[in-house]
Formats: C-alpha cells, sequence, structure tokens
C-alpha cells in the first residue's frame, strides 16, 4: 500500500475523530450553556487534530517508548 494512501486514511480518521468531538463540543456547550472562545476551541481542536494524527504514524510511539525504556510494551 502506498504512504499516500495510508496518510489519506489517517487524514480521514482524524477529520472524522474531529467532526465528531466539534459536534460534541456544541452540544455540551448549548446543555450547560458554558462560554467557549471559538478562538480556543479552533486552537484545541487545531493541537488536537496535528497530534493525534502524528501519535497514529506508530513510528513516533515506538521511538518514544524506545527511548524511556519501554521497548517491548506494546
Amino acid at each position: 500500500m502506498s504512504p499516500r494512501r495510508r496518510w489519506g486514511a489517517c487524514l480521514g480518521h482524524v477529520a472524522q475523530y474531529h467532526l465528531v468531538m466539534t459536534m460534541m463540543l456544541a452540544l455540551v456547550r448549548a446543555v450547560l450553556q458554558l462560554q467557549m472562545s471559538f478562538t480556543g476551541l479552533a486552537a484545541g481542536l487545531a493541537v488536537s487534530a496535528v497530534t493525534h494524527a502524528f501519535f497514529d504514524r506508530r513510528w513516533p510511539v515506538r521511538w518514544l517508548l524506545g527511548h524511556v525504556g519501554s521497548k517491548g510494551f506494546p
């Protein structure tokens, strides 16, 4: 399978996940009448999406576990 197709699947997964998160945040905001800034929500969702896509690539997790002494964990 080509790396582009794998990236496409990963980004599709991340987009769907964050769409659901956005809908749930809107529901929570409406029900609990919380004040949330658009800028704060957008920044939080952007950081979440970027880190989610990065760590879903698996190699960063393997690298991190190898450098903290937990290579056999996964």
